[in-house]
C-alpha cells in the first residue's frame, strides 16, 4: 500500500521542472548530437545539389546549337569557319591583307569574316586595287562563292 500512497502524493516543484527539462531536451545528450548530424548532412546534400545545378546551367550556356561549343574568340571562329567552307590559307591571308588595307582613319580594320559574309564589301575592297593584294586569289575565291550560292539555291 505504500506504493499506492506514493502515487497519490503531489509532485514537488523540483520533480515538475526535472520532468519538463527531460522532455524538452529529448531525454539525454544523444539526440542533440544526432539532430546536429542530420542537419549537417542535409546542408551538405543541398550544397551538392546546388553545385550540380550550377554546372548544368553553365554547360547549357556554353553549348551552342547542335551541341557545339560556342566560340568566343575571333581567331578560333575564323579557323572554324575556314575549315567549314574550305577556305585555303592563301585566301585567308589575302582576305586579312585586304581587310587591313580597308581600315580608315578612326575606324578599325574589318574582320576577314565581314568580307566573306558581305560580298558587297568584298567587291568594294577588290575594286580599290591595293598593290599588296593578289587579285587572282581573290577572283578564285569570289568565283567559288558564286558557285556555292548557285548550288545552294
Amino acid at each position: 500500500m505504500s506504493n499506492f500512497a506514493y502515487i497519490l502524493a503531489q509532485p514537488t516543484q523540483e520533480d515538475v521542472f526535472r520532468s519538463i527539462q527531460t522532455n524538452v531536451s529529448g531525454g539525454g545528450g544523444d539526440s542533440s548530437a544526432g539532430s546536429a548530424f542530420l542537419l549537417l548532412l542535409g546542408a551538405i546534400v543541398v550544397l551538392v545539389v546546388l553545385v550540380q545545378l550550377n554546372r548544368r546551367g553553365q554547360q547549357a550556356v556554353s553549348a551552342g546549337p547542335g551541341g557545339r561549343r560556342v566560340v568566343n574568340h575571333s581567331g578560333k571562329l575564323l579557323r572554324e569557319i575556314r575549315k567549314e567552307i574550305g577556305l585555303k590559307p592563301v585566301e585567308l591571308r589575302q582576305l586579312k591583307l585586304l581587310s587591313e588595307q580597308l581600315a580608315t582613319d578612326g575606324q578599325p580594320a574589318p574582320s576577314p569574316l565581314t568580307l566573306l559574309i558581305c560580298p558587297s564589301v568584298l567587291a568594294k575592297a577588290v575594286a580599290k586595287n591595293h598593290p599588296k593584294v593578289d587579285r587572282q586569289v581573290l577572283a578564285n575565291l569570289v568565283r567559288r562563292m558564286k558557285i556555292a550560292e548557285q548550288v545552294g539555291e
